[in-house]
């Protein structure tokens, strides 16, 4: 049952006053592509159990923006467009993903049979590459000679819109002329398999994070040889991050009581216990619970949310930062660890059971966010916040993007149904949709966007 929606506690007169409103930024616009005529960019998604809810269909712009990859219906088909091109069609597709360099792309298109079961193309720069059951989102090397993405055999719904057969097997495929050979790792009870898969350097493994049928959760890669456990505890993963190089990983697994021998929950605590693990090890900090590790760039530093007296906090590297009064959905930190950015939610409500998760910035109600910026010192042995900078308050604030050289910070804002880019006072939009925001160099922030039926490239020239 889910817990009461709990309001914290907070003391407005504590911050300072607001800023300005944004000044408008000098931006360079370009045209990328349209949606054909006839097609539309949302579609009825037919529901098992319910009537047909509008969809609308995901899209992706290359790294530098010059291309893109859209998925646009007509009738009652969706279908895959690359550089005006339509692909394939089908019932359902996947969101496109260009590889980190915008040379290859991997898209998917699924269709549904009578008995509920569903049959997958995965496409690799246009060209059919593999076939699969089910296929979750996906992933492709730099060279476009490997790719990854969960599958579920014998993948069935039943007449509630439940899967029959949920167990996955992650799949590294190998390039071998136009198709790719398929290399499957071994099927698990459950795995997170709405994450892509991650690969290495050179293509050659996949990592994901699974669990196997005595409960343990698993941190596996695969590649020619059998699965390899790179990491496990007894119970269950809910948040997993890498470092990228892929040398690191920080796991957070929920402490499920009736299971710690002697362990009688303090009756104040009301919502899930989660402990994070760093290269293996537990992170013993004076908490209640900790998760949403985040890896700094250069994979040196880590930051997390912590909870002790229903108080939000920020920790990094192990050691806690003091509480916040508001409520604190995302962290990240710098390369050098001297500085971090995070985002505060103030006058909102969220759900108990839902403290410490990855989508509470979606979930969060009333109030609202800030991305806030500081520099991490010490006072008398303990860390400390210092100059703590605010932007405005947007409804919903979406991830924490720094510079290349790390000294700004661009975020996705969400104000009255509309998106926005913002960084340290200046904005660009209102827009309908949105891609991931890039950084163009240290002074030019960009974002791929739909507008009607076209996709536009918008970037921002910021101010010294």
């Amino acid at each position: 049952m889910l817990a009461l929606a709990l309001a914290l506690f907070l003391v407005p007169s504590a911050y300072p006053q607001e800023p300005d409103a944004p000044e408008a930024a000098e931006s360079a616009d370009r045209l990328v592509a349209k949606i054909p005529k006839n097609f539309a960019h949302v579609h009825m998604a037919e529901q098992v159990d319910g009537p047909a809810q509008l969809e609308y269909l995901p899209f992706t712009f290359s790294p530098d923006g010059s291309r893109v990859a859209f998925l646009a219906a007509k009738k009652d088909r969706v279908y895959g467009f690359l550089d005006g091109e339509d692909i394939g069609w089908g019932d359902m597709g996947r969101k496109p993903v260009f590889s980190e360099n915008g040379e290859h792309i991997i898209m998917a298109l699924g269709k549904s049979a009578k008995n509920r079961s569903e049959s997958w193309v995965v496409y690799v720069d246009g060209d059919d590459a593999t076939k699969e059951d089910w296929v979750g989102p996906l992933t492709i090397a730099n060279d476009g000679e490997a790719i990854a993405y969960w599958s579920k055999p014998g993948f069935r719904l039943d007449t509630s819109g439940d899967p029959i057969l949920n167990r996955a097997t992650m799949i590294l495929g190998k390039r071998k002329s136009k198709r790719f050979r398929r290399h499957e790792s071994e099927t698990y009870a459950w795995a997170n398999t709405e994450i892509a898969p991650l690969l290495n350097e050179d293509g050659s493994r996949a990592i994901g994070t699974a669990y196997d049928d005595l409960r343990r959760g698993l941190v596996l890669s695969i590649g020619d040889s059998k699965d390899e456990v790179l990491h496990s505890v007894d119970g269950w993963y809910t948040q997993t991050a890498y470092s990228n190089d892929l040398k690191r990983v920080a796991t957070v697994r929920r402490v499920i009581e009736e299971n710690v021998k002697g362990y009688v929950p303090p009756k104040t605590i009301t919502f899930p216990r989660y402990v994070i693990q760093v290269d293996g090890q537990d992170i013993q900090v004076n908490a209640d619970a900790s998760a949403l590790p985040e890896f700094s760039r250069n994979g040196e530093h880590y930051s997390f949310v912590y909870l002790r007296d229903k108080q939000f906090g920020l920790g990094i590297d192990g050691q806690l930062l003091p509480p916040s009064e508001n409520l604190i959905l995302d962290a990240k930190p710098d390369s050098a660890g001297g500085r971090i950015a995070w985002i505060e939610h103030r006058d909102g409500d969220l759900l108990e059971n839902l403290w410490l998760n990855r989508n509470m910035q979606r979930l969060v109600y009333q109030g609202k966010s800030h991305l806030c910026e500081a520099y991490v010192g010490e006072k008398d042995g303990a860390l400390v916040l210092e100059e703590t900078s605010y932007s405005d308050p947007y409804d919903k604030i979406y991830g924490i993007h720094f510079s290349p050289d790390e000294q700004r910070v661009a975020f996705l804002a969400l104000e009255e149904q509309s998106y926005f880019v913002v960084c340290r006072g200046q904005k660009i939009g209102p827009f309908e949709e949105i891609d991931q925001i890039r950084w163009v160099d240290n002074d030019t922030v960009a974002v791929g966007t739909r507008e009607g039926d076209e996709f536009w490239w918008r970037s921002m020239k910021l101010d010294d």
